[in-house]
């Protein structure tokens, strides 16, 4: 989560960017739940699969909602070549889901927290 949040304040696109529960509101609201992250042995790579729903808390309404998947091979079989191949999947879906956000909020009204 952290990784995400720093990627996202990066780009400046919005005003601000915190997680949940750390008491600064806003009017929007991104959900990401790891559907699978998987050491897949046989086929030597790690997978990883998210979905990112983008949602306008003042309207309670779902803007958008992605699926993001990537695989990576893993270098060598070990726990290290495992974490090494999904790090490397997950860099390649934030490359994927932050810009995907941002376009995803370019759609909303002015009004909008950005």
């Amino acid at each position: 989560v952290q990784l995400l949040v720093r990627r996202i304040d990066a780009r400046a696109a919005f005003a601000s960017v915190v997680e949940l529960g750390s008491g600064v509101g806003g009017d929007l609201a991104l959900n990401v739940t790891v559907d699978e992250l998987l050491h897949d042995a046989a086929a030597a790579r790690g997978r990883l699969e998210l979905t990112a729903e983008l949602v306008d808390r003042t309207t309670r309404t779902l803007v958008a909602r992605r699926r993001f998947t990537a695989a990576a091979p893993v270098a060598q079989e070990s726990a290290r070549g495992a974490a090494e191949a999904l790090s490397v999947a997950l860099t390649s879906v934030l490359d994927e889901l932050v810009p995907w956000l941002e376009a995803s909020a370019a759609t909303l009204p002015a009004t909008a927290s950005r």
